[in-house]
């Protein structure tokens, strides 16, 4: 799905409003796979031990290519929606 320009800025309002919880992981190597898995295993870890509910209607995932950072670093920016 592409985006517009203000989509990370519309995603957090709604995370400062209590919709949303926004991971960002970053992998030093490049790897967008490694940086995916490490914020997917903390939104699993977090709503195992109860500290998110989510509400499973909505999540964003963008993933960010490490040749396309300032920082030289693969990024995934994750927002899922909790009650």
């Amino acid at each position: 799905m592409a985006v517009t320009a203000d989509f990370f800025q519309k995603m957090d309002a709604e995370v400062s409003k209590g919709f949303y919880k926004k991971y960002d992981e970053e992998d030093e190597n490049g790897e967008i796979s490694v940086c995916t898995k490490k914020a997917w295993e903390k939104v699993w870890c977090e709503q195992k031990s109860g500290h998110i509910h989510r509400t499973f209607t909505e999540d964003f995932e963008s993933t960010v290519p490490s040749k396309y950072t300032k920082d030289g670093k693969a990024h995934c920016y994750l927002y899922i929606a909790i009650q």
